[in-house]
């Protein structure tokens, strides 16, 4: 990179964690970071100079300090990337690639390096490229419609015609289809919100996917494809590599969207969402929406059903793990526990496969957010801490339990349920319509504020229908003005971190329902036990011990009849769904 530097009379070069789409989860092909720094998390954005560093949040702090390779570690409360280059750099001339940052970021960071002298030099390509020589090819799948899978036949396939109404408390009755939309009904929607003289663009891969109802396989754990999408009054353009054919829909090469096709646009622009800086600055008088991603959030019977499904499936799997893990901890290690999950869903129909890399840390990989499960060995007196999620094509999840085998200190147990009575207040409440995710995050750290301790992660995040993991809107963090709605789907995951000795969350995908008079209430949807000796009762107020045990109660109902009576998985959920009593 420095002779490139050098070449091109730049100081500094910057690279983001990211792809054309601005995705989070990217593929292989597009790994500039962690190929010049070594570090896999997903959100980076490297800093290549005379001192080079990485910024990232406090999700990976520790996972940056244990990959970091001739890149310092630099926390995003720390010095702004412009003060930095601005105390750093000789050469003012700062290169990136627009492809990779938003359109929003690179007019914000432009005036903030003009403001401290310093000259934002754009590049076609990103110049990472050039000297990455075994860079990986962009890998292009097969494609297709879920508009007329049966959720009924996954219902019947899963559990038996004879329960096909008895675990469906959320709707009336099972709807046939796993989308509640075809995607005429949808392009229809969303052409209602453009004029007769605009061009909508879309470049955010999950939008994309849930507008036409089709999905793909083209990025690990999330099931779309590499595409663009223009939409105008009459027509419907889709840019992809991949065989498809949509009725009223034109298909395209992807490639010819960047190389050709938004350069004969003459209508005024509309983007939904975030959309490259290289694209936006080519309509310098665009309007974006974020109405199409509303609609999104929004889900119907069918997805909720789908949900709903999923949730139970995944309850049967955890259920078999926790009890798979206290009965045979001394011969696993964390990659085996993950390992040994997907093996209880792959059993599954429908089951497409984990929504994220299973994050299974042991002792103190716990206290690390984004842990990839290793090799450490499971012992006795230790935390496991599993956050994992599924993609059915009915349904995503994305849960985490934290568990403790053996006997848990005083100090763990005080935490654990510090944790539990934020995730409690944040779940069990009744909120007004519109309520915003920061305050349902600044609910979830009320107990913990109290004993000076806080967690570094948003509360929560939207989830997508066999889509992606984490979806926005709604999204819980702090000083978040989302609006949360009826009928989304979203995570509360309240946790803390003890570096180097343990780490706790808890998390929950919970529906919000309309419950009158402009106020909404929020239903669990995880069927999936507690491990209720880490509660300190006396801990808990008689609301919170109630709520506790009305969940324990709900899991033990849909599951039980799943798990064979007698057996050990079936004492496992009712030592962990019992009523407790102070």
């Amino acid at each position: 990179m420095e002779d490139l530097m050098k070449k091109h009379n730049i100081g500094a070069y910057i690279t983001r964690t990211g792809d054309e789409h601005l995705s989070e989860y990217i593929g292989d092909s597009d790994k500039r970071v962690k190929f010049l720094t070594g570090f896999t998390g997903s959100n980076g954005i490297a800093v290549t100079c005379k001192d080079s560093v990485l910024y990232t949040d406090s999700r990976y702090y520790i996972q940056a300090e244990r990959e970091l390779k001739g890149y310092k570690l630099m926390r995003s409360t720390d010095t702004p990337i412009e003060e930095y280059l601005s105390n750093t750099l000789e050469n003012r001339r700062v290169g990136l690639c627009p492809r990779f940052f938003s359109g929003r970021y690179y007019k914000i960071i432009k005036e903030k390096f003009a403001k401290k002298g310093l000259e934002l030099v754009s590049f076609k390509n990103d110049l990472v490229d050039e000297i990455w020589k075994d860079k990986p090819e962009r890998i292009f799948k097969e494609i297709y419609s879920i508009e007329n899978f049966s959720l009924e036949d996954f219902y019947s396939k899963n559990l038996g015609e004879e329960n096909l109404f008895k675990d469906t408390p959320i709707t009336k009755s099972i709807p046939k289809r796993v989308v509640s939309m075809n995607y005429k009904e949808k392009l229809e929607k969303v052409r209602n919100l453009i004029g007769d003289d605009e061009t909508l663009i879309i470049s955010e891969l999950d939008t994309i996917a849930w507008l036409l109802n089709l999905r793909g396989d083209d990025i690990e754990y999330n099931p779309i494809f590499y595409s663009y999408l223009v939409i105008t009054k009459r027509m419907c353009h889709l840019f992809v590599n991949s065989k498809i054919a949509l009725e009223d829909v034109k298909i395209h090469n992807y490639c010819d969207f960047c190389a050709s096709f938004i350069d004969v646009i003459t209508n005024k622009v509309v983007f939904s969402g975030d959309c490259n800086a290289f694209i936006t600055n080519k309509f310098p008088t665009h309007r974006t929406i974020e109405d199409i991603r509303m609609l999104q959030s929004i889900k119907g019977e069918a997805e909720i059903e789908g949900f709903n499904l999923a949730y139970i499936l995944d309850g049967i799997a955890l259920t078999r793990l926790f009890e798979y893990v206290e009965s045979n901890y001394k011969s696993l290690d964390e990659k085996t526990v993950a390992d040994k999950l997907n093996e209880f869903k792959s059993i599954f129909a429908g089951y497409n496969g984990p929504s994220f890399g299973t994050i299974a840390g042991a002792g103190e990989n716990s206290a690390v957010v984004h842990y990839e499960a290793g090799d450490k060995q499971l012992e006795n007196d230790m935390p496991l801490l599993v956050d994992s999620g599924s993609n059915y094509t009915f349904g995503t999840t994305d849960t985490t339990r934290t568990l403790f085998i053996g006997k848990p200190s005083d100090e763990f147990r005080k935490d654990f349920t510090l944790v539990l009575k934020g995730q409690l207040r944040a779940m069990c409440g009744t909120f007004p319509v519109g309520v915003s995710g920061g305050i349902l995050d600044g609910l979830t750290r009320l107990d913990l504020w109290k004993q000076k301790r806080n967690y570094g992660h948003a509360a929560g995040h939207g989830v997508g229908h066999f889509l992606c993991v984490h979806e926005n809107p709604p999204t819980l963090y702090p000083n978040s003005s989302d609006a949360v709605k009826p009928s989304q789907i979203f995570s509360i995951e309240p946790g803390f971190y003890k570096d180097g000795e343990y780490g706790i969350r808890i998390e929950n995908l919970v529906l919000s329902q309309d419950v009158g008079d402009g106020f909404m209430q929020f239903k669990n949807i995880t069927y999936v036990p507690y491990q209720l000796d880490l509660i300190d009762l006396e801990m808990l107020t008689d609301e919170e011990l109630d709520q506790i045990n009305s969940l324990s109660r709900e899991i033990r109902r849909v599951l039980e009849r799943y798990i064979e009576k007698g057996s050990r998985v079936h004492e496992y959920l009712i030592k962990n769904t019992k009523e407790l009593k102070k």
